[in-house]
């Protein structure tokens, strides 16, 4: 077998269970009564219009993947729309996501255990730890175990999820939704960010493109399955938040231990624990093996050092990859424990990353796709709404760029 290949082993099944991994995090565990505590009952409006949204954004990425299929990403898509320069660009602000982004969601997971269980700040920063290792000793095993055991943990939380839905529908007030837009149109273009941020993470399924058994066809069917899940799963405990009134009771800081407590009492919060571990890992797990490939694609390149182009010589995966992951990843906890970062701060740059990631590659299908395709129609309502959000986000918009600066720097550094 050439040292140089990927293992192709991922269906269309495996990957709609990656491609919601990447995405669900647990944000979903809270956004929905913090966005309905910033702008009411029309925050549901709003989980509707960006769940709808994400639907252009899928497509395009299903088109550029299979026109594209490279362990890139939207790396490989830029450099193929603006040339190898803006490739290795965009690789460089795609760095500043997964290395500190996964470090402080793997806390964040954590610190919701803490809600349930008595657990000590170093306790949180070892299980933390715990979920990273484990996730790259599996990565390193191969994608075809990976994706099985994903697939496994999706149909769980979906199940569950769901279950918490069904059982919080009996206690829904319709009289609970008026007045509809209490705090005025502001505060509800407020919530934007904030929710879109909760649909990141598709872009991260992209590099496992050359994994996938047959790219063309079963990467499409993976992200759009995947959206109409996620779409099923936010507006719905949206609409369950909203209709018990949770959000706004004394327990909004755990508003689906409220929603559980419904039906259930005091079994809610050791229900979200398992839920907790579960999304949390599923996240983490998920990110860790499309960021790899990324490394691995602009090494395999001569972009970046040729030493992570290496792959296992059993399992055929980026292990050195993977490594220097295993090794950003203990530095970057190492900090937290000495400096207790603000993680809903620090979260919002890994989040401005995302966006700008999705703004390049919408920009990268106007490129590459032709007028004819509605794929490139779809590219550019989802490239203005993305810029639209992206210049609302304030000063964090300003860290991708100077990513961009810093690679576009190294580029020209190394002629």
């Amino acid at each position: 077998m050439n040292e140089d290949k990927l293992k192709a082993t991922i269906n269309w099944k495996q990957g709609t269970a990656l491609s919601i991994s990447a995405v669900i995090g647990c944000g979903i565990l809270v956004l929905p009564a913090l966005t309905a505590q910033k702008a009411g009952p029309a925050s549901l409006l709003v989980w509707i219009i960006i769940s709808l949204l994400s639907f252009p954004i899928v497509f395009v990425l299903g088109r550029l993947a299979a026109r594209v299929p490279k362990a890139g990403g939207i790396a490989s898509y830029s450099a193929k729309a603006f040339g190898s320069k803006a490739g290795v660009v965009t690789s460089w602000i795609l760095m500043g996501s997964i290395p500190i982004g996964l470090p402080a969601v793997a806390l964040s997971g954590a610190y919701y255990l803490g809600y349930v269980l008595p657990l000590s700040f170093w306790q949180l920063i070892l299980v933390s730890a715990a979920m990273l290792y484990i996730s790259i000793a599996l990565n390193i095993k191969g994608i075809d175990i990976s994706s099985k055991i994903s697939s496994i943990m999706v149909i769980i939380i979906i199940v569950l999820l769901l279950s918490i839905v069904l059982f919080s529908s009996f206690h829904v007030e319709l009289t609970a939704f008026k007045p509809f837009a209490p705090k005025g149109i502001k505060s509800i273009l407020s919530t934007f960010p904030i929710i879109f941020f909760a649909f990141a993470g598709w872009e991260l399924i992209t590099p496992l493109a050359e994994e996938f058994k047959k790219p063309t066809r079963d990467i499409p069917i993976s992200l759009f399955l995947s959206a109409l899940f996620i779409a099923l799963l936010y507006t719905s405990i949206s609409f369950v938040t909203i209709g018990t009134g949770v959000y706004s009771s004394d327990n909004a800081s755990t508003p689906l231990s409220s929603l559980i407590a419904l039906s259930l009492g005091k079994t809610s919060g050791y229900i979200v624990a398992i839920l907790t571990v579960l999304i949390t890992f599923c996240t983490i797990h998920a990110n860790i093996a499309g960021f790899s490939r990324i490394i691995y694609n602009e090494a395999r390149d001569g972009e970046f050092p040729k030493l992570f182009s290496k792959l296992h010589s059993r399992f055929k995966t980026p292990v050195n990859a993977l490594l220097a992951l295993g090794i950003d990843f203990g530095i970057v906890l190492a900090c937290f424990a000495f400096i207790s970062p603000d993680l809903n701060q620090l979260l919002k740059f890994p989040g401005s990353v995302f966006l700008s990631s999705y703004i390049i590659a919408m920009a990268s299908a106007l490129k590459i796709l032709s007028r004819r395709d509605l794929g490139w129609w779809c590219a550019l309502l989802a490239l203005i709404i993305c810029l639209i959000i992206y210049f609302c986000s304030g000063l964090i918009s300003l860290f991708p760029i100077a990513l961009g600066t810093l690679g576009w720097l190294y580029v020209n550094s190394r002629k």
